[in-house]
């Protein structure tokens, strides 16, 4: 058989072992991290010009204060959406994504090794439940580019053509900053398996410097302040406001987690927010934590002996993609996710891979033969169900947030998001204890409060919802929907003043139509018609696009006695059907106009 044909046989069974573990995903909607980085963002639009845009803009759009700069990624999100809209082509591409990263994973094993062994590592990694997050969810998009870049430069550096290496790597961590631990494995692997003295390592090195500059100019430029630095929230990485012993003793446990799920997939979680991983004072009293530093110790150790064969190599691609997310040094936005161990099983599944090729030559009677290919089989079916049926949590917003709640009640996350699944039910009641008990957890989490206030004044207690939402401003004074929302609770109790001056405060802070609506409308029940028409028009243009402003537009000027202009404005709102003067008798005397709140 000639390579090439054996090349397409194999990415044909990568394409078909991916869509037969990933197939069902296809039917999930835009759910959790998909509404921000897709439905919320401008830049994903459809339009061809904002290809090139995403590269002058953070990740989560206008919000740099994340850390995240993925322009290749964003790009991708919108190449998508040239195409088609819905979810259905963006959960498609990811699962060819991840057939082309299982395919390269065959080539990058071959290359170091056989191709018995390639084909066992590409199949172990392609089976792994817990890549089921970085496939399924589209948000998960980041790793599954990141990786194809990031091994694609791997191989490119085996075969010593280093400059396509270094546009690869640039391209990587375009997609996700955690490919910059696969140029730690280059130098290990000039240094050690090609046995390079430590100027012919620094030389090679070289041709990364200017995609390394780059890239470093690029994320300065778009992130400032957040060039390395995240603005850390205690409810998603409470290491961050924790003694380093503590996160150092917490973070092995994760450590552990990862190794654990990775091997034995159970109670798989989208969600592992503060307190559901509890930070740990005292290492003597978790067991975990003796685990999790043996299990370090060996794979150093092994790293060091074995640094020049397959061994060392495997664990080394392990621990070198690990260390950007292992919360060890830097501390990121997520105490732990399973998507982001898509790249660092890379080198389990190499490491496994070579164990059991070595395991079946030494099987020399057919019952340990039968036995090991019998256990690898046994296992693929129940990595696969797995995948399967974990695949149904992305299904909607609803499936995602139970299925994280199930599988982490102890989530500040969880339980608020859950909350949120209760008030739109419209049961306000259940809301509101969904909040209570997040906010046992952690009395500061914003969120809760936020949802807490939104349940009470459904339910008619408005001094409870009131405090709540004084409770966020008091805790972030520029937490806009704050304002937002107690300003209209003020402007529902005719308290104007006081809605006015709220609203205000909001509007300088966001200065959109949402938030200059209602304070329009405020200032035009207090009779100040001039400022509410200044408003509008000197932020949203003499006729804005949205209906509200003109409304707003339309009822000032016809309180202040103008129906010319008026009439202008509310005939682009009114029913047809009904005559322009009856619709001025209908809201020249109305005093309080029910505000949805933007």
């Amino acid at each position: 058989m000639s390579l090439r044909k054996e090349k397409i046989i194999v990415l044909a069974v990568a394409f078909a072992i991916s869509f037969l573990l990933y197939g069902n995903s296809i039917k999930g909607d835009f759910v959790s991290d998909d509404k921000l980085t897709i439905l919320q963002n401008p830049l994903v639009s459809g339009n061809f010009p904002d290809l090139f845009k995403a590269f002058s803009s953070p990740y989560y759009h206008n919000q740099p204060h994340a850390g995240l700069y993925r322009p290749f990624t964003t790009a991708s999100y919108n190449l998508n959406k040239i195409f088609d809209s819905g979810p259905l082509g963006f959960h498609l591409l990811n699962i060819i994504l991840n057939a082309i990263n299982g395919f390269l994973i065959f080539l990058l094993v071959s290359k170091l090794l056989n191709k018995r062994t390639a084909f066992i590592a590409a199949a172990l990694f392609l089976f792994l439940p817990i890549h089921s997050e970085a496939v399924s969810a589209i948000a998960g998009r980041g790793e599954l580019l990141s990786f194809l870049f990031s091994v694609s430069s791997l191989i490119f550096v085996l075969n010593k053509r280093y400059a396509v290496a270094s546009l690869l790597l640039l391209a990587g961590l375009l997609s996700k900053e955690t490919a910059a631990g696969f140029f730690l494995v280059f130098l290990y692997l000039w240094k050690f398996r090609e046995h390079k003295t430590l100027k012919q390592t620094f030389y090679n090195s070289l041709y990364f410097v200017p995609a390394i500059m780059l890239y470093a100019i690029m994320r300065a430029f778009v992130l400032g302040k957040y060039f390395i630095g995240v603005d850390h929230l205690m409810a998603y990485n409470p290491l961050k406001f924790v003694p380093f012993s503590h996160s150092l003793w917490t973070s092995l446990k994760v450590f552990y987690l990862y190794l654990l799920k990775t091997v034995a997939p159970t109670r798989l979680s989208s969600d592992y927010s503060f307190n559901q991983i509890p930070v740990i004072q005292n290492p003597f009293l978790h067991y975990e934590v003796y685990i999790a530093g043996t299990v370090l110790a060996a794979l150093i150790y092994i790293a060091i002996k074995r640094r020049e064969n397959i061994l060392g190599l495997s664990v080394i691609i392990f621990l070198f993609t690990f260390l950007p997310v292992s919360n060890w040094f830097i501390k990121i936005g997520t105490i732990m996710g399973e998507r982001l161990m898509y790249a660092p099983s890379l080198g389990l599944a190499m490491l496994a891979a070579v164990i059991m090729q070595n395991l079946k030559l030494k099987a020399q009677n057919k019952i340990l033969f039968f036995a090991l290919h019998f256990s690898l089989c046994a296992l693929f079916l129940w990595y696969g169900y797995i995948i399967i049926d974990r695949n149904k949590d992305w299904k909607d917003e609803a499936s995602i947030i139970t299925s994280g709640y199930n599988a982490s009640p102890n989530s500040v996350v969880s339980l608020t998001n859950m909350g949120f699944l209760s008030f739109n039910n419209k049961n306000y009641q259940e809301t509101s204890e969904w909040a209570e008990k997040a906010l046992i957890i952690l009395p500061e989490h914003i969120p809760s409060l936020f949802l807490n206030g939104q349940a009470k004044k459904n339910l008619g207690d408005l001094r409870s919802a009131e405090a709540s939402w004084n409770k966020m401003i008091e805790l972030n004074p520029g937490h806009v929907i704050a304002y937002l929302s107690l300003g209209i609770l003020y402007y529902e109790q005719g308290q104007l003043d006081k809605a006015e001056s709220t609203l205000e405060k909001g509007f300088k802070l966001e200065r959109t139509w949402g938030k200059a609506f209602p304070l329009a409308i405020v200032k035009i029940n207090l009779g100040k018609y001039e400022e509410a028409i200044l408003l509008i028009v000197g932020n949203f243009g003499t006729n804005p696009d949205k209906r509200e402003l003109k409304f707003a537009l339309g009822l000032a000027h016809l309180k202040r006695g103008d129906k010319q202009k008026a009439e202008f404005y509310l005939n682009q709102i009114k029913d047809p059907n009904i005559d322009i003067e009856d619709y001025f008798k209908q809201v020249i005397n109305q005093k309080v106009f029910k505000i949805n709140e933007y």
